[in-house]
């Protein structure tokens, strides 16, 4: 091949190619004038050319000595980087020929800054001395930095409601502040348990009805499902007031969907904890239980039949029977507690006047009366539900005795009971909790007799009673009902003296009348 012939293929070519002699640039193609913009290379000591000349200066001694090196090198001001590989030829003269590599590097830089950001995140959700919230706060900060958006957010569906219950930076949402959910986009990842993109909210057609947008500015959005078991719990969500210039990557999205896995783990793994807390709790009450409260029937059941199997007298006999039944009774309602307090995976819309008219009528109520002031519907598990208001109805009922001993979780034993109204007849009465006009729960009362101020804290413990007949699980049935449900409950005076429990934290369903 002549000169003129070798000086084409080399032009032809792409890559950059010099010849060196000396370390000084001997030939080279067309390709290398536009890379370097010099005028003039004959003779240009090569590795002047680039920033890092002693990097290059120290390729041309390896290549001359071992017969080959490479290097990664840029010119001043080209704003792309070359990988140059440095060849012995025979006479003595080296080889180079230069690829560019700024994408390579440019995905280079990418998986380091990817691996910064996942290290990051390790240390926030292994850091121990963090709570939940804080590691959520931590998280949301970390992701908006990386996704460049304004906030991030974690919320919670509830019935009709999303409630945003920590919010990162400075969007247009405040924390804990809750939005009817057929005005966010929570609700759409919720409904399709899908990872939703919005890279410009205007144009969007699964969300350009919604109000979010127009009255609170959110341009763009990019939020996954957060499940707690099998239920979506909400969303792990970012967004700004700016529609996107750039679109989410594929790594913007992967990067939320971790966060989100996380968060969904970590809810599950709090729940789960919270519920063996509760176990280890009850098996600790239970075997306390079964040390005292049933030792004492049982003492009187043997010491009984001694009794009777020394003298033949039968009435020992009617003591160890009562005893026995006492057992019983005990062993019910240590059952019923048990069961009480199980998870609740699965709720329905229950109309809560049906149910407290069924649970009205599984109760001895005598000469009671029952007056249904609600027409809400809310999510529950209906038999528990019951159980909860058939325990509360047996109390209420108790309670109106005028004996001097009242009912269980009553008032103290040696004061004698303010008469009930009407002459003995108590009314009961189930109605909605309001605030602000709103109803967020709903409250059982009585007119009876009321419960001692200094035993309304204690009220929901089990094994505590006032009454020589009482278990002391009646009110602690109601209190583990309460608990499995996520609802609140407190004991106050209730408008006509008697008592008042309210519940809330109640999810309500709109009634279609």
């Amino acid at each position: 091949m002549n000169d003129s012939t070798a000086a084409a293929a080399l032009d032809a070519v792409d890559a950059l190619f010099f010849v060196l002699e000396d370390g000084r640039i001997a030939e080279w193609n067309t390709a290398t004038d536009e890379a370097t913009a010099e005028q003039s290379l004959a003779d240009r000591p090569f590795a002047a050319l680039f920033d890092d000349s002693d990097a290059v200066e120290h390729a041309i001694e390896r290549a001359a000595a071992s017969g080959d090196a490479t290097v990664e090198a840029e010119f001043p001001g080209a704003g792309c980087a070359y990988e140059f590989e440095l060849e012995r030829l025979d006479d003595g003269r080296i080889a180079v020929l230069g690829h560019d590599i700024s994408e390579r590097q440019a995905q280079r830089r990418e998986l380091e800054k990817r691996e910064r950001v996942l290290k990051r995140t390790h240390e926030v959700i292994a850091d121990g001395d963090r709570s939940f919230d804080e590691q959520i706060r931590a998280l949301l900060g970390l992701a908006r930095e990386e996704l460049g958006l304004a906030a991030g957010s974690l919320s919670r569906v509830r019935g009709e409601e999303t409630d945003f219950e920590i919010v990162d930076g400075g969007g247009p949402i405040r924390e804990r502040e809750s939005i009817p959910v057929d005005e966010t986009f929570c609700d759409v990842v919720v409904a399709d348990r899908e990872t939703l993109v919005i890279n410009d909210a205007r144009s969007d057609d699964r969300v350009v009805d919604r109000d979010t947008h127009a009255d609170r500015g959110v341009a763009c959005y990019l939020g996954a499902p957060v499940y707690l078991g099998d239920e979506v719990y909400g969303s792990l969500c970012f967004y700004d007031t700016e529609a996107r210039s750039v679109e989410f990557s594929p790594w913007d999205v992967t990067l939320v969907d971790l966060l989100a896995q996380w968060v969904s783990y970590e809810l599950r793994r709090r729940r789960d904890t919270e519920r063996l807390r509760q176990q280890n709790e009850k098996l600790d009450r239970f075997a306390s239980i079964v040390s005292h409260d049933l030792r004492n029937p049982l003492n009187v059941v043997s010491g009984s039949l001694e009794l009777a199997k020394e003298t033949g007298d039968a009435e020992h006999f009617d003591r160890a029977e009562s005893g026995v039944a006492r057992m019983e009774t005990l062993i019910d309602d240590m059952l019923a507690l048990a069961r009480a307090g199980d998870a609740i995976d699965d709720t329905e819309p229950v109309e809560l006047a049906s149910v407290a008219r069924e649970s009205w009528s599984g109760v001895d109520t005598g000469t009671a009366t029952l007056t249904i002031a609600t027409e809400s519907t809310i999510l529950a598990d209906r038999d528990r539900l019951r159980q909860l208001l058939e325990n509360l109805f047996r109390n209420a009922i108790e309670h109106s005795s005028t004996d001097s001993r009242q009912g269980e979780n009553g008032g103290s034993a040696d004061e004698t009971p303010t008469p009930t109204t009407d002459g003995g007849s108590l009314t009961v009465t189930v109605g909605d909790v309001t605030e602000d006009g709103h109803v967020v729960g709903f409250y059982v009362a009585d007119d009876g007799v009321g419960i001692d101020a200094d035993s309304r804290e204690d009220v929901f413990e089990s094994g505590f009673t006032t009454s020589e007949d009482g278990t002391g699980f009646g009110l602690a049935i109601v209190g583990e009902i309460t608990d499995a449900h996520g609802w609140d409950v407190s004991l106050v005076e209730g408008e006509d003296g008697g008592a008042r429990f309210e519940f809330t934290g109640v999810e309500l369903v709109e009634n279609e009348n």
